[in-house]
């Protein structure tokens, strides 16, 4: 009876099933195999039998069947069998014991794509599904900036700098390993397989801003007037008799010396432990110099600065807001009436809905802070802390400290933020439905200002 009832149960598995498959699917057919060989199979060999219908199933499945289990770091499932990435430690041992049955050898990707702009802003590309931190949030505008922001002078950021000793290896390092009892934050995505898809790639720890720059923005706003008009996308935000209450306090506070023998295994947050960083070399960009306004600040007590939070969807449309809930509309004549009071006070929206015509709605994300220094007596210091998930998450930085970065004057600046964020648990996504509210913010306090005298008007 149960060898009559075991073709058929084997049939049960074997049914509408893809070319390759994951292991849930696997677990969930294998389940219905043994329903059906339990609703007919009887007697003292049903044992014996059921065990050899599980074998066979899980033959039939490695006999290259196995769907690659890596969802890549936007949360979409890689579409290759089951193989081994080029550069691991898994590809010199499968090169020494090769035969029909080894895995192929080839990068994981996804059938998701998506239009990126460049740090600066200037150039937009086709990247891939990013399936590890280093690709996303450095690769792809790296191979940008030959086209574009190559020729840019960078902001270098304090990184990890191995020991002259060669004796000493290196050691990848992670908040979790020096402190255990950090709470774990729920993700939108597989944590086990983000933790495989970063086993398989090279160690890497990204701090959270990776491109500031200066320019004439003649290419990006449509020019700047020597009267201190508002520039097409920006903001007129700061007068020296206005800011006076959100004047920079310098705090000196001891730093532990970094680390030259471990290195940060995710990127760089609250949580992480002192005085190690990131392998990756980061900058920020600065976009070429030129004068952007011939104010004689002697005959004017007012000094003017512009900024603007703009926002990127996956289809590569850019809008820029002038508040947490609200998207900033120009005129014809680029003239624009609002303030940026609620960006420099009020914690801004990591995401925001799209407003692009489109069959599916698209959640846009905070890439880029474009800010305008004068040439007077003000110098904007910024300090980017962006939370990317609930209250509990931690917050990730520039690993600069607390003074942040005094920028030059006379110039435009374009602070790139990350394109994901990666914590010790996983990947921090967004919520799917764009109806679920999103805790992921910036923080206040990206812009403070230090002021020295101001000339009086003649």
């Amino acid at each position: 009876r149960c060898g009559k009832v075991l073709p058929l149960a084997c049939r049960t598995y074997q049914e509408k099933l893809p070319d390759h498959y994951t292991n849930v699917v696997h677990r969930n057919k294998l389940s219905q195999a043994m329903r059906v060989f339990s609703q007919h199979a009887r007697g003292p060999a049903y044992e014996h039998f059921a065990d050899q219908l599980q074998e066979e199933c899980e033959r039939f499945w490695h006999h290259n069947r196995r769907l690659c289990e890596v969802v890549s770091l936007t949360g979409n499932h890689c579409i290759h069998p089951l193989h081994i990435v080029p550069g691991t430690k898994e590809e010199s041992v499968a090169e020494q014991n090769k035969d029909e049955t080894s895995p192929p050898i080839m990068h994981h990707a996804s059938h998701n794509k998506s239009t990126c702009t460049c740090n600066c802003g200037r150039k937009q590309a086709q990247r891939e599904d990013p399936f590890d931190i280093k690709s996303a949030n450095y690769d792809f505008f790296q191979n940008l900036e030959p086209k574009c922001c190559g020729v840019l002078e960078h902001w270098k950021f304090p990184v990890f700098q191995p020991s002259e000793d060669e004796t000493l290896e290196p050691k990848e390092i992670s908040a979790l390993d020096v402190n255990p009892h950090i709470p774990i934050h729920k993700t939108e995505s597989n944590a086990s397989s983000t933790e495989q898809g970063r086993a398989e790639t090279q160690p890497c720890a990204l701090s959270i801003a990776l491109s500031l720059g200066q320019s004439g923005g003649s290419e990006i706003f449509g020019g700047h007037g020597s009267d201190n008009s508002s520039a097409d996308g920006m903001l007129d935000i700061l007068s020296v008799s206005d800011v006076t209450h959100i004047v920079h306090k310098d705090k000196q506070q001891p730093r532990r010396q970094a680390s030259t023998t471990e290195y940060l295994a995710g990127m760089l947050h609250s949580l992480s432990p002192p005085g190690l960083f990131c392998i990756i070399k980061l900058a920020l960009e600065r976009l070429g110099y030129k004068e952007l306004f011939a104010t004689d600040t002697s005959h004017d007590s007012h000094v003017r600065a512009y900024i603007g939070d703009e926002y990127e969807c996956p289809r590569g449309v850019r809008f820029i807001c002038s508040g947490p809930d609200k998207m900033l509309k120009v005129t014809g004549s680029s003239n624009i009436k609002d303030t940026a009071n609620r960006l420099v006070t009020m914690d801004m929206p990591l995401y925001f809905p799209c407003p692009c015509r489109s069959a599916k709605s698209h959640r846009a994300q905070l890439m880029r802070v474009f800010i305008v220094c004068p040439d007077g007596p003000v110098h904007i210091r910024l300090n980017p802390r962006v939370q990317p998930g609930s209250v509990t998450a931690p917050i990730y930085n520039t690993g600069v400290g607390d003074d942040g970065i005094v920028l030059p004057t006379n110039a435009l600046w374009v602070l790139r933020l990350p394109y994901v964020y990666v914590g010790d648990n996983g990947v921090i996504l967004p919520p799917s439905d764009l109806q679920t509210p999103c805790n992921a913010k910036l923080l206040k306090g990206l812009f403070t200002i230090k002021t020295s005298a101001v000339p009086h008007k003649k």
